[in-house]
């Protein structure tokens, strides 16, 4: 939702400044007004104009009737099951330079044998060299990952994952870049 500060509007993609500073956020009083912000998924926005849309895959001993990724309105979906992973991947990569937090909302369920995972470049969560896991259920989830030593393009992707027996389901709602 866009702000209007003395006549001026600013959405959350954005840019502001003060006297010629580009700023990052604005706050009245104590309270952050508003944030600069890059979506790449967001609540059903794809961040089509950077992240070229996201792409499903599935992975592992037949994956194909026991993990799945769907998108479905506002959410992405993965399931996994038996030693599958689903994901999605960003179609583009996208220089993370001069970004400093990622940040993603998800929520759902994850087997013992089992893990989510938010992951740089790696056509699978488990072959990336770059990841922040999770290895427990999460209810409305908000995860921050330091991505402040982090340079250059990348693609980005959300994965479930799990090992024999188990099932990970998760819904992602939003990845955003700050």
């Amino acid at each position: 939702m866009p702000i209007k500060l003395n006549n001026a509007t600013f959405n959350n993609g954005g840019t502001a400044k003060f006297n010629n500073t580009s700023l990052s956020a604005i706050r009245y009083g104590s309270t952050e007004v508003w944030k600069k912000q890059t979506t790449l998924y967001h609540y059903g926005d794809t961040g089509s104009s950077i992240t070229g849309g996201w792409t499903p895959t599935v992975t592992g001993t037949n994956a194909g009737s026991l993990a799945s990724a769907s998108a479905a309105g506002t959410y992405l979906y993965t399931k996994a099951e038996n030693n599958t992973s689903a994901q999605f991947r960003t179609n583009r990569a996208i220089d993370l330079t001069p970004y400093k937090k990622l940040y993603f909302i998800c929520t759902g369920n994850i087997s013992p044998t089992g893990w989510i995972a938010v992951f740089l470049d790696a056509s699978d969560a488990w072959n990336a060299s770059q990841r922040y896991i999770i290895e427990s259920s999460v209810s409305n989830y908000t995860g921050v990952w330091d991505i402040s030593g982090i340079s250059g393009s990348h693609v980005v992707g959300v994965c479930a994952r799990t090992g024999w027996p188990g099932r990970s389901e998760i819904t992602w709602f939003s990845v955003t870049l700050e």
